[in-house]
């Protein structure tokens, strides 16, 4: 009996989450119809990527972005990439120079332990991502739409809002898995880089220096909302998966609370 009050009290509180999701979703097509005038394509976006030996899901990302950047001639982006001395892609300027990428790219060479948090602190505060740009931080196994980034600029507002949506899971199988993970997104997340340095970033936290990983994008959801007051914008986007690959059992399946991506 016990247990099954358990479920229906977690199926519901499913339920609920979704179709507040869902309400969003449709209240934002209907003002992307009514007030194009809103969304702003005007302004740089850093494609924030943290990396360790991941070759193949950055040549997918790379020829991901390229497209995107010549379907949308409007779009001004740049791509900062923080390499832990990977070992599977050779020299990764010239790995990055093969595509060539119609935007400037920024290369982050780290030594020591993967930290994806040192590893955003890096890309962020670099001196060529201006304080008043958006940053984009992306894991490397994203696939990304056509629209991301008209979507992002429309979405994050300085000071008040950032962009943390709920995503698309892909299973070994190929298989689509959707909503990632009741409704709990995670390695996509845009803001701009003023809220970052307001925040502090993870200075202080917790998670500063972190060799271990997960959470880091929990952390930056919940202290965005809770310490600067601002507003996420979170809807459905079925058409940003996440890639499958390995993982290893670290905190990103057990530790991490439903509320704070309620």
């Amino acid at each position: 009996m016990a247990n099954s009050l358990k479920l229906v009290k977690k199926l519901s509180s499913f339920i609920i989450r979704n179709a507040r999701i869902h309400i969003l979703t449709v209240i934002d097509r209907i003002n992307a119809q009514l007030n194009p005038s809103a969304y702003n394509r005007v302004g740089i976006v850093n494609v924030c990527v943290p990396l360790y030996n991941r070759a193949t899901m950055l040549q997918a990302l790379l020829q991901n972005l390229k497209e995107i950047s010549e379907q949308n001639s409007d779009l001004q982006l740049r791509l900062v990439i923080a390499d832990y001395a990977s070992t599977d892609l050779g020299n990764i300027q010239l790995f990055v120079s093969k595509f060539q990428l119609q935007f400037p790219c920024v290369l982050i060479n780290l030594t020591g332990t993967f930290s994806k948090v040192t590893a955003i602190e890096k890309m962020v505060r670099h001196p060529e991502v201006g304080t008043d740009e958006i940053v984009f931080i992306c894991d490397v196994d994203l696939k990304l739409p056509t629209n991301v980034f008209h979507k992002i600029r429309s979405a994050v507002r300085p000071g008040r809002q950032f962009y943390a949506p709920a995503i698309a899971f892909e299973k070994e199988t190929g298989e689509i898995h959707f909503p990632w993970y009741d409704t709990r997104g995670t390695g996509f997340i845009s803001l701009f880089k003023s809220d970052y340095l307001k925040l502090n970033g993870f200075v202080g936290s917790i998670y500063e220096g972190k060799t271990t990983w997960g959470n880091e994008d929990e952390y930056l959801y919940a202290s965005l909302q809770s310490r600067l007051g601002m507003k996420v914008y979170r809807v459905f986007e079925p058409s940003i998966i996440s890639r499958w690959h390995k993982r290893d059992a670290g905190s990103w399946y057990g530790d991490r609370k439903a509320s704070r991506w309620d």
